[in-house]
């Protein structure tokens, strides 16, 4: 159904919606496990969205795309890479949604951990911590805050400022009535 509304989208020529299902056609391959079809698509998606032109929606998409390109490498272990892509989203972060902006910086604080540069993974999480608090996204704080305790607690073996935090956790995911929030928070404890 993807591959038939892009078919359409390209007859009547409305780029934005080819960038919309390349990117959907590149989620689905993903989920399938086909990488190289999947960049494939992101990469058209990417091409097509690129913000020098003046349409107003394209920041946001091309945003969205290279976060996806960039979720793509990060799930074939390709960080460096993966990194470069969340970096050029980051450049037009102020185009997305503050679920989706605060989904990139919590994405990239990931990243930054997994790379071993722990002090950016806290300055990255505290960031994505603010939108997602700002944004009343509790579920998606939560997981900020838990993450941000496990880069304490496994990176830096600071127990104590890392209890502080899933503690935090555990206390926002009762208010908020998040009863798996809460588990993982606790487990994490």
């Amino acid at each position: 159904y993807f591959h038939a509304a892009l078919e359409l989208d390209r007859r009547i020529n409305d780029v934005g919606q080819q960038v919309l299902h390349l990117n959907n056609i590149g989620n689905v391959y993903q989920f399938q496990g086909r990488y190289s079809d999947a960049l494939a698509g992101y990469r058209e998606a990417l091409s097509l969205s690129d913000p020098k032109w003046t349409d107003a929606w394209r920041p946001r998409r091309y945003s969205i795309t290279a976060t996806n390109i960039g979720v793509l490498y990060e799930a074939v272990g390709q960080n460096e890479e993966a990194l470069k892509f969340y970096r050029l989203a980051e450049q037009f972060g102020s185009h997305l949604l503050p679920d989706e902006r605060g989904q990139l910086l919590a994405n990239m604080g990931t990243l930054y951990r997994r790379l071993g540069d722990h002090l950016q993974a806290l300055r990255t999480y505290a960031q994505a911590r603010a939108v997602f608090a700002k944004a009343r996204h509790f579920d998606r704080e939560i997981n900020v805050i838990a993450n941000i305790g496990v880069v304490f607690s496994l990176d830096l073996h600071d127990y104590l400022r890392a209890d502080t935090f899933f503690s935090e956790a555990i206390r926002l995911a009762e208010a908020t009535r998040s009863p798996r929030r809460e588990a993982l928070s606790r487990l994490y404890r």
